[in-house]
């Protein structure tokens, strides 16, 4: 499975603000990584969950996703 993570951040961002809104609270990096597993946008590996981690960073890093919501 080819995984673009540029799309797989904006389809996380999407996602995390939803639980929020639903919750009240954040998602975890665990619980978002079973949510995109769950709807085949990535892979269920230690990789997947790696690269997840790191394309989060970065892009919180970056402004791309809001650091309240993970």
């Amino acid at each position: 499975m080819k995984v673009s993570w540029s799309k797989v951040v904006e389809i996380a961002r999407k996602e995390a603000e939803e639980f929020y809104s639903r919750n009240g609270f954040a998602v975890t990096l665990r619980g978002l990584f079973y949510i995109l597993v769950s709807k085949n946008i990535i892979p269920n590996t230690r990789q997947a969950y790696k690269s997840l981690s790191e394309s989060l960073s970065k892009a919180r890093y970056r402004g791309e996703f809001p650091w309240h919501l993970i």
